[in-house]
């Protein structure tokens, strides 16, 4: 299996996905790669409670 950045090297060969991850950083600041990480997903004050209500159900 490929390294994640591996992948997202590969993919910025393309000119299209090029050109979108460059527009991307220049317009709002984000990494697009970064962002699509599960480890930039941090919870905020208001999904907290359903989460922690899920993982009650859920276990």
């Amino acid at each position: 299996m490929a390294e994640y950045s591996d992948v997202v090297q590969e993919q910025l060969q393309s000119p299209t996905v090029r050109a979108g991850y460059d527009k991307m950083l220049e317009t709002y600041g984000i990494d697009p790669a970064w962002q699509a990480l599960p480890h930039a997903v941090t919870p905020s004050e208001e999904t907290l409670p359903d989460i922690e209500a899920w993982r009650e159900r859920h276990g």
